[in-house]
């Protein structure tokens, strides 16, 4: 962007219009319960996860991953299905595991 990159800002456009910026994934301990509470000490995690905008999946798609752990992940982001989207943490564990 204009604020941290501005001198690649034009080329950057040319492939993405926008910031490629999206939360895909909402995590959080619910209130516990009284039985939770006594139990575990938290409540239920509750998690939201939605796939990329219209927009950043065309981005994306016109993207060629590097090598065949990049590609798998590419995949699962191109389709937009949730069920397939991983916490940032494992994403980052198949990559140092590679």
């Amino acid at each position: 962007d204009s604020k941290y990159a501005e001198e690649r800002l034009a080329s950057d456009r040319s492939w993405c219009p926008r910031n490629f910026l999206h939360t895909y994934r909402l995590a959080f301990r619910d209130v516990p319960s009284d039985q939770e509470l006594e139990e575990h000490g938290f409540g239920e995690v509750q998690e939201l996860v939605t796939p990329l905008p219209n927009d950043l999946t065309q981005t994306l798609q016109s993207l060629e991953p590097v090598d065949e752990i990049s590609r798998k992940h590419w995949e699962d982001w191109c389709a937009g299905e949730v069920s397939h989207l991983q916490a940032f943490e494992k994403y980052l564990e198949a990559a140092q595991n590679a």
